[in-house]
């Protein structure tokens, strides 16, 4: 079975076509991607099976392309990176926005503050109005 997989990537290593590909595809990402994860991806980098399965594809690789495995490190650091930074802002609250971790979603979450506002803006109304007629 390995014997098989390591045929193809042997076959696949000697196309020039398709590691040009892939080395545009692995810049674009660290150039584009790595900086600006989005959520799910957050959640994704920060599961240490994955980054396992990242280590070993990049050591795997390196045994038939040391070109691409440099770029699928320099791109797994820059996640990281980025990873490591979203977490140590959330850990010291500097960004309120980024909640990657937080299961009820947006609308929930909206819907509950609209209605107390909405809640605290007829009582206020109400007061005004009683405060008038007493006048």
């Amino acid at each position: 079975m390995l014997g098989g997989i390591n045929n193809n990537l042997q076959t696949v290593s000697n196309n020039k076509t398709f590691i040009f590909i892939i080395n545009v595809l692995l810049i674009y990402y660290i150039v584009f991607i790595s900086f600006k994860l989005n959520n799910e991806l957050i959640v994704l980098f920060d599961n240490s099976l994955i980054k396992m399965l990242v280590l070993v594809v990049i050591f795997y690789t390196s045994t038939y392309n040391t070109e691409i495995a440099i770029l699928i490190m320099i791109g797994f650091i820059c996640s990281l990176n980025t990873l490591n930074n979203i977490k140590l802002k959330d850990l010291l609250n500097l960004n309120e926005e980024i909640d990657y971790l937080n299961t009820e979603t947006e609308t929930e979450t909206e819907t509950e503050t609209e209605t107390e506002t909405e809640a605290k803006t007829e009582a206020k109304t109400e007061d005004l109005e009683e405060i008038e007629k007493d006048k």
